[in-house]
């Protein structure tokens, strides 16, 4: 997945005339094009701290039987009560990502049908994922 597209030169550039026009002089060595841009990164931090949490927590193998956050946190041995708002907002991101950046769970399973991709597959479809 690329963090940058490919035409940030002349966004750069456009960004630069705008925020010399908006910003005052001292401002301008503080917020520029790089400064701007760097909510790719933390985007891209997100989606991979997200990733980490779902394999290191169990969540993956959770998702098999499919269920609502409630079911599958209960089936990861997560405390129900504390873990439904955090997998619920990682399903919810990872759906909305899903609308503007090509990414893929890693798995190895030979047949989808019988592995938990297929149900992540589902749950991310419910909230609305952009699959292909």
């Amino acid at each position: 997945m690329a963090l940058l597209p490919t035409n940030a030169l002349p966004q750069a550039e456009a960004a630069d005339v705008l925020l010399r026009e908006m910003l005052p002089p001292y401002l301008l060595h503080v917020i520029d094009f790089s400064f701007l841009r760097s909510h790719y990164l933390y985007d891209e931090f997100v989606y991979r701290l997200t990733l980490q949490v779902i394999r290191e927590t169990g969540l993956e193998s959770a998702t098999q039987d499919g269920g609502s956050a409630e079911a599958i946190a209960a089936r990861s041995g997560l405390a129900v009560d504390q873990a439904v708002v955090p997998l619920d907002w990682m399903l919810r991101l990872l759906a909305t990502l899903s609308t503007t950046t090509d990414f893929s769970v890693g798995c190895y399973c030979a047949n989808e049908a019988r592995c938990h991709r297929s149900i992540l597959r589902s749950l991310l479809a419910e909230q609305g994922a952009v699959l292909t």
